[in-house]
């Protein structure tokens, strides 16, 4: 088998990537079936919700590779950080004011809102964009990936929602996967690139 072979480079890399795919196809299965039979959810508004994110997945990845450019351009990741909100910002104006009950609740949403940006958004982003400078754009991908598990933890104390173990082996092959991927990736490249001054390490001594 290519998974024991390791002359085999090419069938064994394909095996991890098909790892992936497999395990993301059976979660968006569970989804779909979890949709409908727990959440009282369409088909379509199933299918709509897993389309949106594999869209935000891949906007996400054009965003890393677009950063570290910047980055390796000599832009701090706090200038692409603010850069990057202006338009952001004025959309999300411009919905905000546009919702009569949203300025009639403002003042007790505030800070909940406050809260959300501070820890969701800013914090989470400032960390992304060091990431992203110091590492290459895949292998944030592949770190990133671990974040579904904390995530899936992070449900079960949410009492709307009702994570289920089979989603919960899906979350865990995706990451392995992507983990085995991106370490097989090392130990047969030999080289890491440390993304400050485009200088390659030789692992192999």
């Amino acid at each position: 088998m290519p998974f024991f072979i390791r002359t085999e480079k090419r069938e064994y890399r394909w095996l991890l990537l098909t790892g992936i795919a497999c395990s993301s196809l059976w979660l968006g299965v569970i989804s779909l079936q979890e949709g409908r039979n727990t959440y009282n959810l369409s088909v379509q508004e199933v299918i709509i919700g897993i389309a949106l994110s594999v869209g935000c997945a891949l906007f996400s990845i054009f965003s890393n590779i677009l950063s570290k450019k910047l980055s390796e351009d000599e832009c701090r990741p706090e200038s692409i950080m603010a850069h990057r909100f202006y338009l952001t910002v004025l959309v999300t104006l411009l919905f905000s004011f546009q919702l009569q009950d949203m300025q009639s609740d403002m003042q007790n949403l505030f800070p909940g809102v406050l809260l959300l940006a501070v820890l969701g958004l800013i914090i989470p982003l400032w960390c992304l964009q060091y990431g992203i400078k110091s590492l290459a754009p895949s292998r944030v991908m592949v770190l990133i990936s671990v974040s579904p598990v904390f995530t899936f933890g992070f449900q079960i104390f949410d009492p709307r929602l009702s994570p289920t173990a089979s989603s919960f082996v899906a979350i865990l092959l995706i990451c392995f996967f992507s983990l085995a991927a991106e370490v097989w990736r090392i130990q047969h490249t030999g080289r890491v690139n440390d993304g400050y001054h485009r200088v390659s390490e030789d692992r192999n001594g």
